[in-house]
Order: C-alpha cells, then structure tokens, then sequence
C-alpha cells in the first residue's frame, strides 16, 4: 500500500500539465534504515524531482 495517495495523483497531474513526463530520484530510504529496527512494519521515503 502506499501513503500519500493524493499527493502522488497531484504530482501527476502536474506532471502532464507541465508536460514532464521524467523524473529523477533524489534520495530513498527506510524507517528501518534510520533507526536499526528491522522487526515490524517498514515505512519508505522517497524524494525527488520532476524534469521537464
């Protein structure tokens, strides 16, 4: 499943406006990474940028 739904169809929707149609990815890590808990649940981050 994926948090932020709503901000990924807005991204896209800015996306096809703007007529961008790449992308390129700034950093990703987990919640597992950051704090050296690897049992439970895991929680991803992604940051990047849209490239017109």
């Amino acid at each position: 499943t994926v948090c932020g739904s709503q901000t990924i169809t807005t991204l896209m929707l800015i996306c096809k406006k703007l007529n961008a149609s790449k992308g390129k990815l700034l950093k990703y890590y987990t919640s597992s990474e950051k704090t050296g808990n690897y049992s439970g649940y895991c929680v991803g981050y992604f940051s990047g940028i849209i490239i017109k």
